[in-house]
């Protein structure tokens, strides 16, 4: 059987830093299974000078499952900055490239010696793994932390799941040319996280309303799906439900009608239903 070598940026046979003998350490095919895809050095620079331009000496940055270091790399000399890799060899290689510290292990529970203010790196394209990825980014980091990772589309499509990770992040995504590795089909997309109370999601259109559409109860999905065009999904839900008491009833019994069904936990819903009642439906008392 013909194994062939992960090519990094070019279509040499040697991987950089490792002697001839131990080039079989990762095969294209050990590649796939991991779901590594090593960043070309000239991307990772951009995407550094894109998304983090801002870094300074007071930063510490971590660049998690680092490979051959090109994050790391592509961090300015003068910010402070370690990697992770859980592939000994591949430590040894990145710490020779970039001069930096690499940490031997998985970066989901590995010991970190610092507080990170920013972890910036191209993780297997798992969703396990890029889950878990985030989780820990979310423990390790300081309010208003922040992390970028260039993710495969994929995995930004769910929009439940997007929902979810916005409970914890800001996040702002955009696409990027998947060309960045010859052999891969799958779309890419670079993501900024960021650590914040208050939470804004750019370049997700529709998620909040496929999650708010998919809590509705199936009379209001009906309206909207099948019904007038121009009904939004909390109209929607006021006229199934005030259908469902009668045609009339009091705000406190509009409430209590879609309290269990609200599209939303926001806090504020009561006061969603008040104003769409006001917009599109008369007072008879």
């Amino acid at each position: 059987m013909v194994t062939e070598l992960v090519l990094v940026g070019t279509h040499t046979d040697r991987l950089p830093g490792i002697p001839e003998k131990e080039t079989a350490l990762c095969p294209i095919t050990r590649r796939a299974e991991l779901g590594q895809w090593f960043t070309p050095e000239w991307a990772a620079v951009e995407l550094v000078e894109r998304y983090f331009g801002d870094l300074n000496g007071s930063d510490y940055v971590i660049e998690p499952s680092c490979g051959f270091g090109a994050f790391l790399k592509a961090i300015p000399n003068h910010v402070p900055a370690i990697g992770v890799e859980i592939d000994p060899a591949l430590a040894v290689v990145a710490e020779n490239n970039t001069g930096r510290h690499i940490i031997v292990g998985d970066f989901r529970n590995v010991q970190l010696p610092c507080v990170p203010t920013a972890i910036v790196g191209n993780p297997p394209y798992d969703v396990r793994l890029i889950e878990g990825f985030l989780r820990r980014a979310a423990i390790v980091l300081p309010d208003n932390g922040r992390c970028g990772f260039l993710l495969p589309a994929y995995a930004m499509q769910t929009h439940r799941r997007i929902w979810r990770w916005h409970q914890t992040w800001s996040m702002v995504a955009e696409i990027v040319p998947r060309r960045l590795f010859p052999r891969l089909s799958l779309p890419l997309v670079f993501v900024q996280f960021k650590k914040e109370k208050v939470r804004t999601l750019v370049g997700f259109a529709l998620y909040r309303e496929a999650v708010e559409f998919e809590n509705l109860g199936k009379a209001a999905k009906l309206i909207l799906t099948y019904g007038h065009p121009r009904k939004g999904i909390w109209r929607a839900l006021v006229e199934a439900t005030l259908e469902r008491l009668g045609g009339k009833a009091t705000l406190q019994d509009i409430y209590t009608a879609i309290e269990p069904r609200r599209p939303t936990a926001n806090a504020w819903w009561r006061e969603k239903v008040r104003q769409v009642l006001q917009l599109h439906f008369a007072r008879i008392s």
